[in-house]
């Protein structure tokens, strides 16, 4: 989480989210704000009391560079996915649960949820992520446990990832790849020694009993010596040069 850049100029009334003092968090729950104001906006209009909604944190516009405001600490229970009607999961609640808005955009006329207008700005897709995946490691959350208010209530929210599951599988595809780290490079000289020291282990494997016989054979014909301890290392790889040393036994073996 260190890593991003989280506003909380904005923090939401305390009216609006039931404050704890510890609480274990299962789920995060995806949200759009359903207008097409900035996440600024959105996070200053819950600033006041008598909301009764809230949400941990509303991701931007591209406009202002994807910003993340957070509204409520995830210790304390927002109230983004509860309902009165009927739950359709099993366990996700309020309770369980960090709720993140994104600001979108609408470019019809049609300001309904199942307007296929509905849309996030690229930026704050990819802010999204970002913050999703640092959430994710600091609470131990699968991807699978990553989903959409409508998941939950079945109310069409976010929007244009339920009017488009394409573009929420994209999203949840997102989640699971990984991103090469520094820390997870390899120097060139880290690389020999592991190689070195898989090597000399390699050699110092037994060789297997369905070679007995071959192996006999080709030692006799002194195709196959050992090295100066005289160990024939039948494990490790054949380089050109060990081929080279065997062909030309094989050679003078024949006369040639």
């Amino acid at each position: 989480m260190s890593d991003l850049s989280i506003n909380t100029d904005y923090p939401c009334n305390s009216g609006n989210y039931t404050a704890c003092s510890s609480r274990t968090i299962s789920y995060i729950v995806m949200h759009y704000t359903g207008s097409t104001g900035t996440g600024k906006a959105n996070a200053k209009y819950f600033t006041t009391s008598g909301r009764e909604a809230s949400a941990h944190y509303f991701v931007g516009h591209a406009s202002e560079d994807a910003q993340i405001y957070q509204s409520v600490a995830p210790v304390n229970k927002a109230w983004h996915c509860g309902t009165s009607g009927t739950y359709y999961h099993d366990e996700c609640r309020n309770s369980n649960s960090i709720g993140i808005e994104l600001a979108c955009h609408n470019d019809t006329s049609d300001t309904s949820a199942s307007s296929s207008g509905w849309y996030f700005d690229d930026e704050t897709v990819d802010q999204a992520v970002e913050l999703v995946k640092a959430l994710m490691e600091t609470y131990s959350i699968a991807a699978d446990h990553v989903i959409r208010h409508y998941d939950v209530t079945h109310k069409t929210c976010p929007a244009p990832y339920v009017n488009d599951e394409t573009q929420w599988e994209a999203f949840l595809a997102r989640l699971e790849t990984t991103t090469t780290t520094e820390e997870d490079t390899m120097t060139q000289d880290q690389f020999n020694e592991m190689m070195a020291v898989y090597l000399e282990q390699l050699g110092e494997q037994e060789p297997s009993d369905w070679s007995a016989d071959e192996r006999e054979t080709v030692e006799a014909a002194g195709l196959i010596k050992g090295d100066a301890n005289g160990d024939k290392k039948y494990k490790s790889f054949l380089t050109r040069e060990a081929m080279a040393v065997m062909l030309s036994r094989l050679l003078n073996l024949l006369g040639k």
